[in-house]
């Protein structure tokens, strides 16, 4: 048994501790997001969304070996994360509309007798441990180039890095040019759907609320605009649980279920909000409402409402009904 055992673990690379000796799929795959995500946080500002669309990932020799029959699906997963990922951050950002058109990422083994220089420093792939080199835009990565802006990566000896071919079911990576170890991916082309969206909700809102010292709750991250379509809102705690109506919750434990209460007066032509919690609305306090009366307040175009004096929502009327 111990004997077979041995044997199980030199064909599969198995430690002693039952991990795995190389790099695994799960793996390559975060250390190609978290590269991504890194750069992305560094590139972004509040006025612009920007992250990088081209990749250099450096394995290990015998990583690249192990790993190199799943780089199709490694890539397909990643890109399926990227776009995931940029969906919830352009909530924030209007019009937004990427800068490239394509995902293009390559894989190169570190073999003996290459250095990789990254700003005059000397760098090397050691195992379970890529080193990934990520751009804006994407470079050439023909077989021959492996160059970047700042990234410099070169053989001593004259061989030179050979594509490997894959017996690949075609219809499992669709969408996937491959040539060798470089892989291209269209952008998805939902994001200018999404975009249209939005724009389609922020037309048809008779109101805008935008929450800051707070989130609102058990939406995208980054979202804090709320477009008001309806004409009635609950502003609630987020264990709100009711149905039957447009509710926005805000993650905070001193939030009531309702706190807050926003209608239109069709008749009147006026928005009006009523408070069951310690609410200031353009620093003044709202009269408390109780289940059998419920006091309105006029609520006028570019209020700001506070709740328990540390969630500010800003009320715009975006039209007029």
């Amino acid at each position: 048994m111990e004997f077979f055992k041995k044997v199980k673990k030199t064909l599969i690379g198995e430690t002693n501790d039952g991990k795995s000796s190389y790099l695994t799929a799960g793996e390559l795959l975060d250390a190609i997001f978290s590269a991504f995500k890194e750069r992305l946080q560094e590139e972004t500002t509040s006025e612009f969304l920007l992250y990088p669309t081209c990749f250099y990932v450096y394995l290990h020799q015998s990583d690249y070996d192990k790993r190199k029959e799943t780089f199709g699906h490694i890539v397909k997963a990643v890109v399926e994360r990227f776009h995931r990922y940029i969906r919830k951050k352009m909530l924030s950002y209007p019009g937004y509309k990427p800068h490239a058109t394509f995902w293009r990422i390559r894989f190169l083994p570190y073999t003996e007798g290459m250095i990789m220089e990254n700003s005059g420093n000397e760098i090397m792939a050691r195992q379970k441990e890529p080193v990934i080199i990520s751009m804006l835009y994407s470079a050439d990565l023909s077989e021959n180039n492996y160059g970047a802006e700042n990234f410099v990566a070169t053989r001593r000896d004259k061989s030179s890095l050979k594509k490997d071919r894959y017996n690949i079911n075609r219809d499992a990576l669709l969408g996937i040019d491959q040539e060798g170890g470089c892989f291209t991916v269209k952008f998805d082309t939902s994001f200018a759907a999404i975009t249209n969206e939005r724009h389609s909700l922020e037309k048809k809102a008779g109101a805008i609320l935008t929450i800051t010292g707070g989130t609102f709750f058990g939406v995208e991250e980054g979202k804090n605009k709320y477009y008001m379509t309806s004409n009635e809102l609950h502003i609630s705690g987020k264990n709100d649980d009711r149905t039957n109506m447009p509710i926005i919750k805000i993650d905070n434990d001193r939030v009531l279920n309702p706190h807050v209460q926003i209608k239109y007066f069709a008749g009147e032509e006026l928005y009006k909000l009523a408070a069951f919690g310690p609410v200031k609305c353009s620093e003044r306090t709202v009269p408390l409402s109780t289940g059998d009366n419920v006091l309105w307040v006029n609520l006028y175009n570019n209020s700001d409402i506070f709740i328990n004096d540390e969630i500010n929502i800003n009320f715009k009327i975006n039209k007029k009904k």
